[in-house]
């Protein structure tokens, strides 16, 4: 062991060059919740004019307010905090960004070794604390004034930061022990004598590269898809900004008939893409629709659909699917998939586009008809029942849409919000995303990630979308909004409890849906909205929801809507409005 001097300059040092490596690194945000152990790397990035902090008093709230901010631009984002169980808060948001493809790069402080097993407090193994769930893991013990010290902690810094950038993106964990004195004072001045670059270069250049498909491979799925008949691409949530596939997609639904059916977590679900088929969730349900739309070759692109009547539609369809998975993801739950092309989707969709030979479009344009016929009856058998429904959460899709303005982002909750986007919303302007946490799709840490988003800067207003069980379990999350003086308009679907269940099989069980499924909360939204200084408005008809979301969308700060949904009514109207759609498909198909 360094002796107590050496070992208080050795931790300075290292929080100084470390941060300093994180900075020239290109890490431009950093999320702490406080603590003692964690301080001289808390000081050190509050000290770096380069880096914002924003800081969280809960580490759950802070690890998912990280994540927001990393998911919304794409880079990698520091979140620190301090050891024990609030260490232990940031795994749900590591599970997440693991899932989810978010580069996080994730600092937990820790007790020396001789305070391991000894009863210290705050103390618990840490090592490895997050197990499969990470891109990478290090565990570098106590810094030591030792020679050549700081160039081992900057390539650290830098590898972490490479490794969480990926591809493929995903969360690190260094795990770093201090010994006390954690903050003595004054600071010292702490040189950089050992730096092995010039000032706010980073000590290694890493170029990050993606996987490009070959000739042979290309010809091959080239001569496939125009062979095909009834081809399909489906798209769902890419943990990439989707503009290169995007742009793909257009230039190979206009080289051949392929329908498109796309999430709006895909970035596909917009405006002026050709063959684009949006309400499958609703008409697949009706079996005959089913059957006459059975594709002949799936490309599937992304996370799995959302939508568990597509997924085991197209594990029913018996055709080749082939999945375009760069990341090795292997994402095929209905295990369904008959080809995996290791290969970034839209180098392979561009590539193909290019490669279909001429005449392609129009072999199958009798099918592309048919789903455009099948797209346009929904669509408007959904509006006539919609205008004879109670409120309910399809009402504040459409009418969301319709209040948006050009540039804006949504985030989307889960559960029946997701749901709800997935199978209600249209065709949307290029810029407007909806983002989501479906990595591992879980309700907590919703409204953090929304704030991050918030943070991150986004042109245009930043809505999140949410039920209101989600809600309350990251209700500690509004508390950024205030802190961060952030712009985020909350929507509650408040339908007083678990409303997805009453769309599943527990809802058959009336002698014990209410106690173990519905778990009515009985919350008044205003007095939350109150605590954390948002504006608050509620509605319950649909005739005065677009009003009151055009006035959150203009307000200058943060507001709460309230969006009062009866979960039976809901119900109700959802099986309604379902069935008009696959009755209005299904008769398209019979002319």
């Amino acid at each position: 062991m360094s002796p107590a001097g050496d070992d208080r300059v050795a931790t300075q040092a290292f929080a100084a060059a470390f941060v300093d490596e994180l900075a020239a690194g290109g890490v431009r945000d950093a999320c702490l919740a406080p603590g003692s152990r964690s301080a001289p790397l808390a000081m050190a990035l509050a000290r770096d004019p380069r880096i914002r902090l924003l800081v969280h008093i809960d580490e759950r709230s802070a690890a998912f307010l990280a994540l927001g901010l990393a998911r919304g631009r794409g880079d990698p984002v520091v979140v620190l905090g301090t050891s024990g169980t609030a260490a232990a808060e940031f795994h749900p948001a590591v599970l997440e960004a693991f899932h989810g493809g978010v580069p996080l790069v994730v600092c937990t402080a820790d007790r020396p070794p001789e305070l391991h097993d000894v009863g210290a407090p705050q103390t618990i193994d840490q090592h490895q604390l997050f197990g499969p769930a990470t891109r990478w893991h290090a565990d570098p013990g106590p810094p030591t004034a030792l020679p050549g010290a700081e160039r081992s902690w900057r390539r650290l810094a830098a590898r972490a930061l490479a490794i969480a950038a990926g591809p493929p993106a995903g969360p690190v964990h260094l795990n770093l022990a201090f010994r006390e004195p954690l903050t003595p004072a004054p600071p010292p001045d702490v040189p950089h004598g050992d730096r092995p670059t010039a000032p706010g270069r980073p000590v290694i250049a890493v170029r990050p590269g993606r996987r490009a498909p070959d000739r042979r491979l290309v010809a091959d799925l080239a001569g496939r898809l125009g062979a095909a008949r009834r081809p399909l691409l489906v798209a769902g949530g890419l943990a990439q900004p989707p503009g290169r596939l995007t742009r793909a997609a257009r230039r190979l639904a206009a080289a051949c008939d392929i329908v498109v059916g796309a999430e709006p977590t895909s970035g596909l679900r917009r405006r002026g893409q050709l063959g684009l088929v949006t309400t499958y969730d609703a008409v697949l349900r009706d079996r005959s629709v089913a059957a006459e739309l059975r594709p002949d070759l799936v490309v599937r692109v992304g996370a799995p659909p959302t939508s568990r009547v597509l997924r085991e539609w197209l594990a029913a369809a018996d055709c080749p699917t082939i999945l375009l998975d760069p990341d090795d993801g292997w994402h095929d739950p209905e295990l369904a998939v008959t080809e995996l092309v290791r290969a970034e989707p839209a180098a392979v969709v561009a590539a193909v586009a290019g490669a279909l030979p001429a005449g392609t479009s129009g072999r199958a344009v009798d099918w592309r008809l048919r789903w455009a016929a099948v797209e346009s009856a929904a669509r408007a058998a959904a509006d006539a029942q919609l205008a004879h429904e109670p409120l309910f959460e399809p009402h504040v899709v459409r009418a969301l849409v319709g209040a948006l303005p050009g540039r804006a982002t949504v985030v989307v909750g889960q559960s029946l919000a997701i749901r709800a986007v997935d199978g209600f919303l249209p065709a949307v302007r290029p810029a407007q995303r909806f983002l989501a946490n479906r990595g591992a799709s879980g309700i907590d840490g919703v409204v953090s990630t929304a704030c991050g988003v918030a943070a991150g800067g986004s042109q245009g207003p930043t809505v999140l979308l949410i039920g209101d069980l989600s809600l309350f379990h990251d209700l500690n999350g509004l508390w950024a909004i205030r802190r961060h003086g952030l712009r985020l308009f909350v929507v509650c679907l408040d339908n007083d409890g678990g409303g997805i269940f009453s769309l599943l099989p527990p809802h058959d069980h009336p002698d014990v849906f209410e106690s173990c499924f519905g778990t009515p909360l009985g919350l008044d939204w205003q007095r939350a909205a109150a605590l954390h200084g948002l504006g608050y408005s509620a509605v319950e008809t649909a005739a005065d929801l677009g009003p009151a979301l055009r006035r959150g969308l203009r307000a200058e700060g943060a507001g709460l809507l309230a969006v009062r949904v009866d979960r039976e009514a809901s119900r109700r109207a959802h099986l309604a409005v379902w069935a008009e759609m696959g009755a209005a498909a299904r008769g398209v198909l019979r002319r």
